[in-house]
């Protein structure tokens, strides 16, 4: 993990580049561990036995009567077990986004179960057959939510929560670029952020929720129910930004429900391959990562890779910036001028031309395309970008990305046109 620290970022606890440690740490810590939102117990109660047979290995007198070397090796087997697990522990409990921000439970701290199930079987081993079956029943089947539905369709949802305002105090514990400040300086956060601290958003209560919405009995119904999340009793001002609910944006966070199969993402076909894909977003990672590293052939390579097996508005976007970072214009601009006027201004796209009509100083283009960018993405990045000069805009797609605290294509845009394509 230090070699990761010190290959990705340059040093340990570091992080990304504007984003750190500014959780308060005891506040994490019991979130992470007891919380009602992603408390570990709830989805690896398992952490229980681990704590109890960690306590069994390390008082002074084992209950076998083991001394001297057998000691030694009792304590070096409970440290190795907890070791790895302690440290991401009090990472993600200091980190900004504590939670992990999406996916099924705290999905921060999963590298450091495994040895935390080692030490739990060590206390399963000494109850009877039935108990021990029993509670590995229990923890399945509190397991069970994400197989059914998605998590994917979770974080889709609750990305178009607006911006909620907070006190200054609660908005110094995010990165500056996650904060929107209004004319008198007061800040709000985007809503899915401060959900992890709603209980009636828990997972627990989230999944079930959108997975009731999914048999709803028509198209129509499905919108009305998702324009009514379970926490807007608790939280009426964390509505949606899309209200009404558009029906064509139904697939991509409220599917009709279907039965699935292990392999789904490697099956071709229009609609599968939109809901599951795995490939196509790790070869889009892929190439932002190139861009980053500025290894440009190979960002090349798997960018034309990329719109080839998945045509869209992203793939166009990254071909498009590689092509723009590689110094070649005229390219670039045969490019853009290839696509449709509508695939133009999808956001991504109008991302990567207003970044080269700054590249070429021209403003009055620049500020329109990332105008046209802004009204599918609504990010606190693009609204700093807007009211700042160019040289102050962030250097690369890659950047824009990042400083918007949004992975590509994140976020309904305002209305349903595109949105599949994005």
């Amino acid at each position: 993990w230090a070699f990761f620290e010190f290959s990705r970022f340059g040093g340990p606890g570091r992080g990304y580049g504007g984003e750190g440690f500014s959780h308060p740490i005891l506040d994490g810590f019991v979130r992470l561990i007891a919380g009602p939102n992603k408390g570990l117990v709830l989805f690896f109660p398992a952490v229980v036995l681990a704590g109890v047979e960690a306590f069994r290995r390390m008082r002074p007198t084992p209950p076998d009567g083991a001394a001297g070397p057998n000691r030694a090796a009792e304590l070096l087997t409970v440290a190795g077990a907890l070791l790895p697990f302690v440290s991401l522990l009090l990472m993600a409990s200091a980190w900004w986004s504590w939670d992990g921000v999406s996916g099924w439970g705290p999905r921060l701290l999963v590298p450091g179960l495994a040895p935390l199930g080692a030490l739990a079987a060590g206390a399963l081993v000494r109850w009877s057959a039935r108990r021990s079956a029993a509670f590995v029943a229990l923890s399945a089947a509190l397991n069970f939510l994400p197989l059914l539905q998605n998590p994917a369709f979770a974080y889709k949802y609750t990305s178009v929560v607006r911006q909620v305002p907070v006190d200054r105090e609660t908005a110094g514990t995010f990165p500056e670029a996650f904060v929107v400040r209004a004319a008198d300086g007061s800040p709000a956060v985007m809503g899915r952020y401060l959900l992890p601290t709603v209980p009636s958003a828990s997972d627990f209560v989230l999944y079930p929720w959108l997975f009731s919405v999914r048999l709803a009995a028509s198209p129509a119904a499905a919108a009305r129910a998702l324009e009514n999340p379970p926490w807007l009793s608790a939280r009426p001002d964390m509505t949606l930004v899309v209200t009404p609910f558009p029906e064509v944006n139904l697939d991509d966070v409220a599917p009709a429900f279907s039965v699935g199969f292990l392999g789904r993402s490697l099956v071709s076909g229009r609609r599968l391959s939109r809901r599951f894909a795995c490939y196509d977003p790790a070869l889009a990672f892929q190439v932002l990562k190139s861009q980053q590293t500025r290894d440009l052939e190979r960002a090349l390579a798997l960018a034309e890779k990329l719109r080839r097996i998945r045509p869209g508005a992203y793939p166009n976007a990254l071909l498009a910036e590689t092509y723009r970072l590689m110094g070649r214009p005229e390219t670039l601009s045969s490019f853009i001028g290839s696509l449709p006027d509508r695939r133009r201004a999808l956001p991504p796209v109008a991302l990567v031309v207003a970044l080269a009509a700054r590249d070429r100083g021209d403003e009055e283009t620049a500020r329109l395309a990332l105008g046209k960018a802004r009204e599918g993405y609504p990010l606190p990045a693009l609204d700093r970008a807007l009211a700042a000069p160019l040289s102050e805009w962030p250097l690369d797609l890659a950047s824009f990305l990042a400083t918007a605290g949004s992975g590509p294509g994140s976020g309904l845009p305002r209305g349903g046109e595109g949105f599949r394509d994005q």
